[in-house]
């Protein structure tokens, strides 16, 4: 996985602003439990906005290295 975090954002299709990029590399099905993690994630703006302006990559893989508790 990698993670892009863009500080002023780009401009994006239709004049939309994208603030973070991550890319996924898996294997068979192991993207759809990635982008499953990842839809629960940022579905929450407190963890979100964390994300997006965070200087610390333990924070990043808080959220998107393993399976959030429901």
């Amino acid at each position: 996985m990698e993670f892009l975090q863009l500080k002023d954002g780009v401009e994006w299709d239709e004049g939309e602003t994208v603030f973070m990029v991550i890319g996924i590399a898996a294997s068979s099905d192991e993207h759809v439990g990635v982008l499953s993690n990842l839809a629960d994630v940022i579905d929450n703006e407190e963890n979100l906005a964390e994300l997006l302006k965070t200087n610390d990559p333990d924070v990043v893989v808080k959220y998107l290295g393993e399976k959030q508790p429901s």
